[in-house]
Order: C-alpha cells, then structure tokens, then sequence
C-alpha cells in the first residue's frame, strides 16, 4: 500500500501534467504554437516519466504532440510523433482498435497536405477497413 506522503505526491504530479495539459490547448487554441510545443513536450515528457513510454495516456500525448506540429505545418515533425504513436498503439494496445485508426488518420492527412496522396489513400483505407470491422459502417465515425 501506498504511503499518504506517496500517494498525495502522485496527485500532485498528476494534477501538474493536467494542469500543462490544459495550458498547451489554451495555447494551441490561440495559434500560439511555439509555445503549446514547449509545454506540449513538457507534458509528454511528465507522461513518459510516471506512465512509461508504452501506456496509452503516453501514446495518445504523441499522437497530441503530433496535432501540434500538424496545426503549425511543421509536417516532418508531425509525422515523426504521429509514427511513433502508431507504432506504439499497434505494439501496446494492438493494430484493431479505433485509436489506432485514428492515428493513421492523422497520417493519411499529413500525406493530404504534402500531396502524397498514394500514401494517403493507403492509410484512409486502412482506418476505413478498421473502423468498419470494429465499429460498423453505420458508426457515425466511420
């Protein structure tokens, strides 16, 4: 069992994270990018401390760094996170579940924006294929 002094400096930490979390969308909301990247990776970086880089809180902060990199055109970069969350999804939580799909979403809409639209096709399809398997093809998001 956890001591009181562990536990309450788990939350605190915890509530550190939400706390960047929350900052980093006030400032990408106001299309301040270079500074929601800096706390961004701040929160990442807090993510992969306490929850280690295969839980899928972690993951999904890749895939949110990501949209950052994405929404300020910087696409290489996006990509960079957008892959290592795919692969991490794939690896951690499995290659069949909508999150995952989601992801390659977002890459199939970098490949959109660089007009490798081969490449994109593929991942729109393969998130297609998915989400019809696992949700439905009536599912609203499919």
């Amino acid at each position: 069992m956890k001591s009181s002094v562990a536990m309450k400096s788990s939350f605190v930490v915890g509530a550190n994270l939400e706390a960047l979390k929350d900052l980093g969308a006030e400032l990408l909301d106001n299309e301040e990018f270079e500074e929601a990247k800096e706390i961004w990776e701040r929160y990442l970086a807090g993510r992969m401390n306490v929850l280690g880089g295969d839980h899928k809180h972690t993951l999904m902060s890749l895939n949110n760094l990501g949209n950052v990199y994405y929404m300020s055109e910087n696409f290489d970069k996006a990509i960079e996170y957008y892959e290592r969350a795919l692969k991490g999804k794939e690896q951690t939580l499995g290659k069949d579940l909508p999150d995952t799909f989601s992801t390659a979403m977002n890459i199939a809409n970098i490949y959109c924006a660089t007009d490798d639209l081969g490449k994109a096709e593929e991942q729109f399809e393969r998130s297609l294929e998915g989400y019809e398997a696992q949700i439905g093809k009536d599912h609203f998001e499919t």
